[in-house]
């Protein structure tokens, strides 16, 4: 995978992918589309345009790929979710896609043979 800029905290460096960014852009992809598209969208958003906002749809992509990686997500009527699995707690939207991003690199980073933070 493609090294960027901003995965190494180097915000000044990075350019925008092509594509639109913000919170729009990542609500416009398709429903399906792979977690590590949305991850980079996410990541991109929050590194460099310090645009922290969460959409409903990354939402649902955030709470699908927490799914697969056996992390059951419960919404609260007061707008925050319960974590059931690996990580366990109760966050706010931001901290639900923060657990997801998490989970992703450290996924990332094992399978490029390097060991995340414990």
């Amino acid at each position: 995978m493609e090294r960027r800029p901003w995965d190494d905290g180097d915000t000044k460096r990075a350019e925008p992918p092509p594509e639109r960014t913000g919170i729009a852009a990542t609500a416009a992809r398709r429903l399906r589309s792979p977690f590590p598209a949305v991850a980079e969208a996410i990541l991109y958003r929050w590194a460099v345009e310090r645009d922290t906002a969460v959409s409903a749809g990354e939402i649902d992509q955030v709470r699908a790929y927490l799914r697969q990686r056996g992390v059951r997500t419960t919404p609260l009527a007061d707008g925050r979710f319960t974590l059931d699995g690996a990580i366990t707690g109760t966050v706010e939207r931001a901290g639900l896609v923060l657990a997801a991003l998490r989970t992703f690199v450290q996924a990332r980073l094992v399978a490029r043979g390097r060991r995340g933070p414990a």
